[in-house]
């Protein structure tokens, strides 16, 4: 386990991750992240990057959504490109749900959490 200060740095508070967990998890300055919190745990996670898509297709995927699968990460095939993945917030999970695309943008899909839609035969095709 590794440890740090919360800092003060400029009007916000800051932390400094430690270089051989940077490494571990693959992550170079710029590297887009989300914040939740668990209870009394802040979370950060890596968001989702996407293959090259094009702009058409990008617009085509917000508000849709997909089946969320077990595996929380991972690479997947949705409608027939492949997309790499990140579930957020899986304590929010119960079976079944849906991940809904609020946002594609610069190639990373943001999706968020929702209950089964009213019409799950919406639901984009999502192939592990």
């Amino acid at each position: 386990m590794a440890t740090t200060k919360l800092t003060a740095w400029g009007n916000s508070y800051g932390i400094r991750i430690p270089k051989a967990l940077l490494k571990a998890l693959d992550w170079q300055p710029n590297t887009e992240l989300s914040l939740s919190l668990d209870h009394d745990q802040l979370i950060i996670q890596q968001l989702a990057k996407v293959s090259t898509v094009n702009q058409p297709l990008d617009d085509q995927l917000i508000n849709r959504y997909f089946p969320i699968p077990d595996q929380l990460t991972g690479v997947a095939l949705i409608d027939g490109n492949p997309y790499a993945y990140n579930i957020k917030n899986p304590w929010q999970i119960t079976t079944p749900q849906y991940a809904k695309i609020i946002a594609v943008n610069q190639g990373t899909v943001y999706a968020v959490v929702i209950e089964p839609p009213a019409d799950i035969t919406q639901a984009l095709n999502f192939k592990l």
